[in-house]
């Protein structure tokens, strides 16, 4: 019984240790199925070599190569010659990294070379095929701070559908993460000035948007706002083609905060009933009728500065209908009176740094 089992074992493991230079001495026994190896380094040349005594045995299924770290491009020639049999090897990266190929989540952004810079910004498009090739367990990838085009990342997706990867878009100067539930142009008047049909980009990666913010830009069309039925804050400011129509605005019921000064807008009937709606800043429009906003019962803040036809008496009576209501109309700014030092503004701006919302009331 106790022979059996070691002629079991041996067919099962078999475990060499040779330098590189060696390798036609490595002895691997007939029909074995996993087999460990010892090397002192391996040329590509030497690759091919390895891969074609291992290909001699075609029971074999897994390789341990223990002793060196092999650079990702000579552990793609045993992979690629070798398909039916799983490495297990380390990798060597330039700068002094090296990573274990059956990795499962590999950081990329927190991966650093000697000179401590990350691996996703150092990695050429190229070098990331041939390492994600060297891993066939990996499962995530985190390359956030990777400079790659949109156009080149979307083939990684499309070649690599196994890996789910945490990356950023990056297009026409716009810049944000898939999947992200806030995002902001974050920019002044500053060219480019994004329109509706540009913000298409967002509306493909973002499908669950709940904060958008498009200020100073060149948005005068809101009918894109349909692709987030859910929205909850919504900032279309300074728009270099003024903004006249908001109707499409009646269809978001979550809303929360808005911002829609120096802009044309006469009508504010679409923002009738909202409920949810705490923070209004209407600056520099032309609206002379405020009745819709009686029903919008828990507002808190309403900014009507600068609208030339609004009368006292049109104000007066919304104080009336919304007596919580905190008004100002005398200031030039859009943004005076300390409108953006309360707490939502904060806690709005920083969802918009972070690309991800963050409901009011939480630190």
């Amino acid at each position: 019984m106790k022979r059996l089992a070691a002629a079991i074992l041996l067919l099962i493991l078999a475990v060499t240790w040779a330098p590189a230079q060696a390798l036609k001495s490595i002895d691997i026994p007939d029909g074995a199925t996993e087999v460990k190896i010892a090397l002192r380094g391996l040329s590509a040349k030497e690759a091919e070599e390895l891969s074609s005594l291992l290909l001699s045995h075609p029971n074999l299924r897994s390789c341990a190569l223990t002793g060196t770290a092999l650079p990702a491009s000579t552990a793609q020639i045993l992979m690629t010659r070798c398909p039916d049999v799983d490495f297990h090897l380390t990798l060597d990266l330039y700068g002094g990294i090296t990573l274990d190929n059956q990795l499962v989540r590999l950081d990329m952004d927190n991966t650093r070379s000697r000179n401590n810079t990350p691996l996703s910004k150092r990695l050429k498009l190229a070098d990331l095929r041939t390492l994600l090739d060297c891993m066939p367990k990996l499962e995530e990838v985190i390359l956030v701070n990777a400079p790659h085009k949109l156009a080149d990342m979307k083939q990684l997706l499309a070649d690599y559908p196994q890996i789910s990867f945490k990356w950023t878009v990056r297009e026409n100067g716009m810049t944000f993460q898939p999947g992200a539930t806030a995002y902001s142009t974050l920019k002044g008047r500053q060219d480019p000035r994004y329109t509706a049909e540009d913000l298409d980009l967002v509306i493909s990666f973002c499908p669950d948007l709940l904060a958008l913010d498009v200020g100073h830009n060149d948005v005068s069309d809101l009918h894109f706002l349909k692709a987030w039925p859910k929205l909850r804050r919504l900032i279309v400011i300074d728009s270099k083609t003024p903004l006249t129509d908001i109707s499409p605005l009646a269809e978001l019921e979550d809303l929360e905060y808005v911002e829609l000064f120096m802009q044309n807008i006469t009508d504010i009937s679409p923002l009738a009933g909202k409920t949810k709606l705490l923070d209004l800043n209407l600056c520099h429009n032309d609206i002379t009728d405020l009745t819709p906003l009686y029903s919008c019962v828990n507002l808190e803040r309403l900014w009507i500065s600068v609208n030339p036809h609004l009368t006292q008496e049109e104000i007066d009576r919304f104080k009336a209908a919304v007596p919580g209501c905190k008004v100002e109309s005398e200031d030039w700014q859009s943004t005076g009176s300390g409108w953006r030092n309360h707490p939502r503004y904060t806690i709005m701006y920083n969802s918009f740094v972070s690309g991800v919302y963050q409901p009011f009331g939480e630190e």
